[in-house]
């Protein structure tokens, strides 16, 4: 039989490690969509007088935090998992950059889903330590129970 996802949520609640959550939503900046999709600092450039999104890809954002738990770990014990293909995306890993599995809201224990979260502006807090959030295996991978992220230390 295997886990259920409330039943992995609820154990998470209890044993995961604590993290901050940190999502940033805004308006879409044109520097976006100008020549190629992607951020483009050249944009910028030609823009100076336009609101600067600072990479993120975002403009009039607002900022929102929420306390999660998750299981955190190395991520040679993650990349050992994963195919050719589901690497190249991620690209080298550091040994200070960690996966997440199965987060839960520490408020609620519902499962927090990362899979619309904006890779160049959100991030999640560990021990003071910030990192963005570079890939995510979405449950279907991982058993349906809990999605897989990779996490990149922030410089």
């Amino acid at each position: 039989m295997g886990w259920r996802q409330d039943d992995f949520c609820r154990w998470t609640l209890l044993e995961g490690d604590t993290a901050t959550l940190t999502s940033v939503t805004g308006d879409a900046c044109p520097c976006m969509a100008w020549r190629s999709p992607g951020y483009s600092p050249e944009w910028h450039r030609l823009n100076s007088e336009s609101d600067a999104c600072n990479g993120t890809g975002l403009i009039n954002t607002s900022t929102e935090t929420t306390s999660i738990k998750g299981f955190f770990y190395r991520t040679d014990i993650h990349y050992s998992f994963l195919t050719e293909d589901q690497k190249i995306p991620i690209g080298e890993l550091q040994d200070a950059d960690v996966v997440l599995f199965g987060q839960v809201n520490a408020t609620t224990g519902a499962f927090v889903d990362l899979s619309s979260a904006n890779v160049r502006a959100d991030k999640i807090t560990l021990d003071s330590v910030d990192y963005e959030i570079r890939k995510i295996l979405e449950p279907s991978i991982t058993g349906r129970i809990g999605q897989m992220t990779t996490l990149k230390r922030k410089s």
